[in-house]
């Protein structure tokens, strides 16, 4: 069974104000949940009292996305409940989907898994799962494992990805397959936009029209300044095209 629990987490108590809205939608729609946000000190002390073999690893990691890729497996493995990176929003109560044993994954729509193997990552912006699970301990120690710095000319969000998602996606696709206690779901549960569409109001329309539980919005706090421009410039040029398209709507209806 997976516990009535939701883990989100960031460097302190304060969150920014555009990822509020989101964390509270949580809480809106799941009032019996317990709620946990963790800190990263909070972080530190659970690794160092439950799993001390992980702390090196742990506090040498860079960029600090990969702590957070770890951090949720941990989570995982010691509670169980449900894990949701900050940017995610609730449309409707999880109760439905929690009522097995089963780990709950789902994929993205048109990610960086495409580019990078010609296939969609389970997406570990949320994910949920019974206590104790024994994939999440393997994660955990595929990463620690697998762990390299990055190379000199190696783009930052192809070796975050290497380093932590791509890890755990292809843990959970091999459990899944071999024994069968992992739920894939599609991507129209919980990822209806892909990680281009950069406007709010399309990803929440596109979430209506699939009977979305949730959204994630890619808010991507750790990518590079130069990624950063790129969504920017991406979120202007959608916005003016929407606006494009609706003037000739007008004027069409004239």
């Amino acid at each position: 069974m997976i516990p009535r629990i939701i883990h989100q987490t960031w460097n302190t108590p304060e969150i920014p104000g555009n990822l509020r809205e989101f964390q509270h939608s949580w809480r809106a729609h799941h009032p019996g949940f317990e709620y946990r946000l963790w800190t990263e000190a909070d972080n530190l002390g659970l690794i160092q009292q439950h799993y001390p073999e992980f702390t090196g690893y742990f506090t040498k990691l860079t960029p600090y996305i990969l702590k957070m890729d770890f951090i949720r497996a941990v989570y995982m493995h010691h509670q169980g409940g449900i894990y949701s990176d900050l940017d995610v929003e609730v449309i409707k109560p999880f109760d439905p989907l929690l009522s097995g044993s089963n780990i709950m994954s789902g994929r993205e729509f048109n990610g960086i898994g495409r580019r990078m193997r010609g296939s969609d990552f389970i997406c570990s912006a949320l994910i949920a799962s019974p206590a104790g699970h024994p994939v999440w301990l393997e994660i955990m120690h595929r990463m620690a494992s697998g762990y390299r710095m990055k190379k000199r000319l190696e783009p930052c969000s192809s070796y975050t990805i290497e380093m932590g998602m791509r890890m755990c996606s292809e843990a959970l696709e091999e459990r899944s397959r071999s024994v069968g206690d992992v739920t894939i779901h599609a991507h129209e549960l919980f990822f209806p936009a892909a990680p281009t569409e950069r406007l709010i109001e399309n990803r929440r329309r596109r979430a209506a029209e699939l009977g979305s539980y949730a959204i994630h919005h890619y808010e991507a706090s750790w990518i590079s300044p130069l990624s950063r421009l790129i969504y920017a410039v991406m979120r202007l040029h959608q916005r003016w095209e929407s606006r494009r398209v609706l003037r000739g709507h007008l004027t069409t209806i004239k």
